[in-house]
Order: structure tokens, then C-alpha cells, then sequence
């Protein structure tokens, strides 16, 4: 009797731990306000930001809840100020400023061709131009014409890495196979060139102007385009 006893008070046991740990895994609990994030632990608010930014690491453990949404802290970032959920949705605290590309601590380019990067720029003068380039270009943006992918020509991500706030910042540059040509307010014609910047998520398309021009002379060199 005495074994069984003991049999049934470490089962008991055991599955009281499982019960602690399994509601500890879950991390603390969110709710929704509006269109904010609330955890209920600290009280703090959070808001998805555009998918232009993404996570460079993300933490194994998780760090909160919602419903089936789970929520984990950015590697190498304060997690009450900035989370993320595994597809690479980032959400930052309310009262913390979104930075803009150029007010990113940015220490690396990775030009990429799909999920695969071609090259890694790390000099500072060239990142700063790349930076500047596109602040410039999404200043002046223009509706994006209705392409196909048969009339692009080159279709790269142009990722910026911020390891200071543990996020990237990714944009895409196009280069059509012909000249996107506008009509002006005054009914003349204006010639845009064939070489943009896109980003879906903030609404930009504008001319990037020649600051690629020699990653993309390279790259058709090598690969015969």
C-alpha cells in the first residue's frame, strides 16, 4: 500500500510541475486594445510596425500571449520596447519612436536576390550612401506602375542592420527593362528612368538613382545577364 502511495503522490507531483511549467512557457498575458498589444503584466502597449522592419534574432523562450499568437523578445533588444512574433511581424512599445532608415546605427547592406544575399557591404561611407539614397528617393515618390515579372530585370532586397535595436530594415530595388514614363500635371511627359526603390509597406516607389549601378555591372558580369 505504502508503494502504491508513493506511486500516486509522485505522479501528483509530477503533473502539478508540468501544469507550472507549461503556464510559465506561455509567458505573460496580452489582451487587445484597439489596435495595440496590451500586456497585462507591465501594463505596456504595443503596435505592429510596417514589414519593413524584421527581427536579426529571435529568442528562443516565449515571452507572452495572445489567444494563438506568441509573442518573443528580439535578441539583443529590450523587450519592453520591442517584441516580435516567428513569422518576423516586429511590434514596438507605445512612446517608443520607430526609427526612420536614417536614424538607424546601421553596421551592415546585405544586397540580396530573394532569401539568398549576394553581398555584404560593411564600409560606412558606402552604407551612408545607400542610407541617403533612399531617404532622398522616398521623399519624392510616384505611383507604381502595373508590371510583370517579364519586365523586370532586376529584382533585389536591400537589407539594412541595426544590431543596436536588434532589427533590420529591408527594402526592395527594382530595375525595369524599359523606361517608366509619367504624364506631368502640365500634360508633358517625364521620363523616370528604369532603376527604383519599392517599398509596399510605406508607399514608396522613386527613382534610386546610381548608387547600385556597380553591385548590378558586377553581378551581370558574373552571371551573364
Amino acid at each position: 500500500m505504502k508503494k502504491t502511495r508513493y506511486i500516486i503522490i509522485a505522479v501528483a507531483f509530477i503533473c502539478a510541475l508540468s501544469a507550472v511549467l507549461s503556464s510559465c512557457s506561455k509567458g505573460n498575458k496580452f489582451e487587445i486594445d484597439g489596435n495595440k498589444y496590451v500586456d497585462k503584466k507591465t501594463n505596456i502597449s504595443y503596435i505592429d510596425a510596417p514589414a519593413s522592419y524584421s527581427p536579426i534574432g529571435i529568442e528562443d523562450k516565449v515571452y507572452g500571449t495572445f489567444k494563438e499568437l506568441s509573442l518573443y523578445a528580439i535578441t539583443g533588444a529590450d523587450p519592453q520596447k520591442w517584441l516580435c512574433e516567428k513569422q518576423g511581424t516586429v511590434f514596438y512599445a507605445d512612446g517608443v519612436s520607430l526609427p526612420t532608415l536614417v536614424q538607424m546605427n546601421v553596421s551592415a547592406v546585405d544586397i540580396m536576390l530573394e532569401d539568398v544575399s549576394l553581398v555584404t557591404v560593411t564600409d560606412k561611407a558606402q552604407i551612408s550612401l545607400f542610407s541617403a539614397a533612399y531617404a532622398s528617393a522616398s521623399a519624392n515618390s510616384y505611383a507604381k506602375p502595373l508590371w510583370s515579372d517579364d519586365s523586370i530585370e532586376i529584382n533585389w532586397r536591400i537589407r539594412f542592420k541595426d544590431e543596436s535595436i536588434g532589427l533590420y530594415y529591408t527594402v526592395a530595388y527594382i530595375e525595369l527593362k524599359e523606361d517608366y514614363v509619367i504624364e506631368s500635371a502640365d500634360g508633358s511627359e517625364k521620363n523616370l528612368g528604369k532603376k527604383f526603390f519599392f517599398n509596399r509597406y510605406e508607399g514608396v516607389f522613386a527613382p534610386a538613382g546610381d548608387v547600385l549601378d556597380s553591385y548590378v555591372e558586377e553581378y551581370k558580369e558574373i552571371n551573364e545577364v
